[in-house]
């Protein structure tokens, strides 16, 4: 099975072409699989020199969820190489069909370690909250199918650009917080913060859950990504990307080839 799991993460580093979805190659693939072949991906990404600076939820909303066409919320890595600062260029280049959604991210202070946090040590633990643009990518030939792809793939996450963060005493009530995308100055997709699993606070805490089945947590100075709070939409080289969150400000970025 390590040697299965070893020879199915290298696919996922190949950069030249498209790969097969791991489920029409392992056909008996379980969530336990795919998250290990994810495990093993980001473990040579990181013996690279790149290093793992948080988490982040896939496919959190239903609108996501019928997008990938799968049935249940995911995690994934997110890699210090994957963060990059608002309104400079950014290269698109290396991605095959890349999506930008409206998120919702959390900065972190203290750990928090499951099962079933409570609100109250959520806020404690989390020192800020960003708008940011949700960048993503499909490494197979097809965006929609089942979970286990989706995991394998690390959530599809291919990057995030992080807005001006607040602190917890100045945020509004994110359940009922607005969420636009903009493409080019036009409105591409709207949401809010409740499609995030009824709030992002509940996504954060269905993280923390399912982290503490695998023995695992959040640390001081994770970023913590909850979702795409809008549908995710296609764009592509000479794109502007425009995210805001009410209340908590807007994020942007040129994309380039």
């Amino acid at each position: 099975m390590a040697t299965e799991t070893s020879q199915h993460a290298s696919m996922y580093l190949e950069q030249d072409e498209p790969i097969r979805p791991l489920t029409s190659i392992w056909p008996q693939a379980t969530m336990h699989d795919a998250y290990q072949v994810q495990d093993e991906l980001v473990r040579r990404r990181t013996a690279e020199g790149d290093a793992t600076i948080g988490y982040t939820l896939g496919a959190a909303s239903v609108a996501v969820r019928r997008q990938w066409g799968v049935k249940r919320p995911c995690y994934g890595r997110i890699l210090r190489s994957m963060v990059h600062p608002p309104s400079q260029s950014l290269s698109v280049s290396g991605l095959r069909s890349p999506r930008a959604a409206t998120g919702i991210g959390f900065l972190l202070e203290a750990p928090l370690f499951g099962p079933d946090p409570t609100i109250a040590a959520l806020t404690r633990a989390v020192s800020a909250v960003m708008p940011t643009i949700d960048l993503l990518d499909s490494r197979t030939e097809e965006w929609a199918g089942p979970d286990v792809d989706a995991v394998a793939d690390n959530a599809r996450r291919a990057g995030v650009i992080t807005g001006t963060p607040s602190e917890i005493p100045d945020i509004p009530d994110l359940r009922l917080a607005g969420c636009l995308l903009h493409v080019n100055g036009f409105m591409a997709a709207t949401g809010a913060g409740g499609a995030l699993l009824g709030s992002p606070w509940d996504a954060v805490r269905w993280l923390v859950d399912e982290l503490c089945k695998q023995g695992l947590g959040l640390e001081a100075g994770d970023l913590v990504l909850t979702g795409s709070a809008t549908p995710e939409v296609p764009v592509r080289a000479g794109d502007t990307i425009s995210a805001e969150i009410a209340g908590l400000g807007a994020v942007s970025v040129p994309l380039a080839t």
